[in-house]
């Protein structure tokens, strides 16, 4: 997992928890997952060979003080694989179980998901909860109320790329 953000960082190592505020990008097994958020809780497990414990007396690092094992997204959340993209205002990951708990902060507002098929694109619209399973290849969705439509053209691009695309700069 890589993860950068603009703005400030704090780690909580009583309860295992890491923030990363604004503008948070962040990628799992290069290029296979990348979300961007206005801001991001992981929480992390704590491995026997944590620092503070005699198995863990030379560990460095943040993941020394334990493996990512939920990550929750806050803001506008963008999550995008290589053929599909969701637009939502709240995602939680739980990196252990491979599932994804994804919603917008308006109740009347729809989760949007694009996916990329052989048969061509489509938009899945998602009221309320979307729950999703994921894995290397992509998300799986897994339940909520929903719709189908086809889709033309390409994918939309993440919020956080749009601009830089066209050269604009920062968003």
């Amino acid at each position: 997992i890589q993860i950068r953000c603009d703005g400030e960082t704090s780690y909580e190592g009583g309860q295992g928890r890491v923030v990363f505020e604004r503008n948070v990008h962040v990628e799992v097994n290069k290029d296979a997952i990348r979300l961007w958020a206005d801001s991001l809780t992981m929480l992390l497990s704590k491995p026997a060979n944590a620092p503070g414990t005699d198995a863990g007396a030379g560990a460095v690092g943040l993941f020394a003080a334990g493996a990512p094992k939920s990550i929750e997204c806050l803001g506008r959340v963008d999550l995008a694989t290589p053929s599909q993209i969701v637009f939502c205002d709240h995602a939680v990951l739980d990196l252990e179980k491979k599932n994804a708990v994804l919603r917008m902060d308006d109740k009347g507002a729809e989760v949007d998901f694009y996916s990329r098929e052989a048969q061509g694109a489509r938009l899945m619209r998602i009221r309320g909860r979307a729950f999703f399973r994921f894995a290397e290849t992509g998300m799986t969705f897994q339940g909520g109320k929903r719709t189908l439509a086809p889709h033309e053209g390409e994918l939309p691009q993440p919020r956080r790329l749009r601009g830089r695309l066209r050269g604009e700069g920062k968003e």
